[in-house]
């Protein structure tokens, strides 16, 4: 939270210090030799995104969440606040869909900005939703009132946890075991999981460091292993 409002502010974020994040890993170390691990929520892999769009209708609101979903997932992995921020007059026609640009990221303290593709069915959805909703400029996701009407101050990132936790529960799943995180995870782990390069995930994720990523690509590996295999 503290984090991601220093990169939205684009200031220096103190929990980057080198001296805050030795003091947290540590913190962690030190648990973890006492048994104490922080909990890990589950990934939403491929087939779990394919369970909450399922719960999305015709209306206007299951549009938006379908096409949420979907490009969140698709372009790489995005952070709900990455989703927040996105504008229509960054999106880019391209032959498979669009790129969009994105100029407030964690990674990117100097706001120099970087694409990601949104193709195939996360461009049909995003299609479907722009349609529907007539929105030509401003913010790519926007919020609906209960009477169907278009509000056009952009989804916070707490609307956007709200709308993806709302279709957890739809879906029949236990909302406890999965975060708005869970989203990126799950873009690594599927990745993992269909033998993806890892500098090829690296580049939509933008991940500064291959530490957090291959956890999430060794979690969705692992099976595949020909190691695992020997006997």
């Amino acid at each position: 939270m503290i984090s991601g409002v220093h990169v939205m502010l684009n200031v220096d974020n103190p929990l980057r210090h080198e001296m805050v994040t030795t003091l947290i890993s540590k913190a962690k170390s030190a648990l973890a030799s006492q048994g104490i691990y922080a909990e890990r929520k589950l990934p939403a892999t491929k087939d779990i995104i394919e369970k909450l769009i399922a719960t999305c209708g015709d209306k206007l609101i299951d549009k938006r969440d379908k096409a949420l979903l979907l490009v969140g997932f698709s372009s790489g992995g995005r952070r709900r606040s990455e989703l927040s921020q996105m504008m229509i007059e960054d999106l880019t026609r391209v032959e498979e869909g669009y790129k969009i640009k994105l100029w407030k990221m964690k990674n990117d303290q100097k706001a120099r900005g970087k694409e990601f593709p949104i193709l195939g069915r996360a461009a049909d959805a995003l299609n479907d939703w722009l349609n529907a909703s007539g929105i030509t400029s401003g913010h790519l996701f926007c919020s609906i009132s209960r009477g169907g009407n278009i509000h056009h101050p952009s989804l916070t990132g707490r609307a956007i946890y709200r709308i993806f936790k709302n279709r957890i529960k739809m879906a029949g799943l236990d909302e406890q075991l999965y975060s708005i995180h869970s989203i990126r995870s799950g873009f690594v782990t599927e990745c993992g999981r269909q033998n993806l390069q890892i500098l090829q995930i690296q580049s939509l994720t933008g991940h500064e460091s291959h530490k957090m990523l291959s956890i999430y690509y060794r979690d969705g590996n692992i099976l595949s292993s020909k190691a695992a295999k020997l006997m």
